[in-house]
């Protein structure tokens, strides 16, 4: 490695540890403030559960197949397998949002019978997919500075909106709403930079087979 390498390398590190840590002031900052103020740590229960939930299926939404999209160096084949990671999160989502149904049901004291949330789920799952396969991608070319913006946006954007439902007396959905908002914000940043850089590409039946193949080991691994 020459030192213009090494150069690069280091600034890639500082800009990702530099939005890391940005987003975590932001979010520790968020979290004082909503516990001291607004919310209990009762009502912090559900939230805690509803995101847990959806971390379980939102690491498999793509069949962990995202891990693929590093490896390709043909950015229509990256795209591609995208298209594959896209596909099975929605799916995995809406099977997620329908388990979550009997999840809720046997848990519906603790969610308050906030019936609002079997809606929320599928999109909580999805988002939370998304930002994994987004951020596998914009590794694979280097975007690192795409990466550090969407986690500060994520994280700047969802403790605005818990602070905003807190103020607005909302009980612990508030933190829900907020938190979804934060990574829709940060999806949304995604696509826009995805849509700077590239263009979308068409089905390719044969071609999905054979990276549905080549990357097969990641499913079961």
């Amino acid at each position: 490695m020459n030192k213009e390498e090494k150069n690069h390398f280091l600034k890639n590190v500082l800009t990702i540890f530099s939005g890391t840590t940005i987003a975590q002031i932001i979010n520790l900052s968020a979290i004082i403030i909503l516990q001291r103020y607004f919310y209990s740590p009762e009502e912090y229960a559900p939230f805690r559960l509803f995101f847990e939930f959806a971390a379980v299926f939102s690491s498999i939404s793509a069949l962990r197949l995202e891990s693929g999209l590093i490896l390709e160096r043909v950015d229509r084949r990256a795209l591609s397998l995208l298209r594959i990671c896209l596909r099975y999160s929605l799916i995995i989502s809406l099977i997620g949002g329908i388990t979550f149904t009997f999840y809720f049901i046997n848990e519906i004291k603790v969610f308050q019978y906030e019936w609002l949330l079997l809606v929320l789920m599928p999109f909580a799952i999805f988002a939370n997919g998304i930002i994994q396969i987004s951020r596998q991608f914009f590794t694979r070319s280097k975007h690192f500075l795409t990466i550090t913006t969407s986690r500060v946006i994520h994280s700047t954007t969802g403790s605005i909106s818990q602070i905003i439902t807190g103020l607005l007396n909302f009980n612990f959905i508030g933190l829900i709403v907020g938190r979804l908002i934060g990574l829709f914000s940060c999806n949304l940043n995604y696509i826009r930079k995805f849509f700077q850089n590239y263009e979308w590409v068409r089905k390719n039946k044969v071609l999905e087979k054979e990276l549905i193949q080549k990357h097969k080991n990641f499913i079961w691994f």
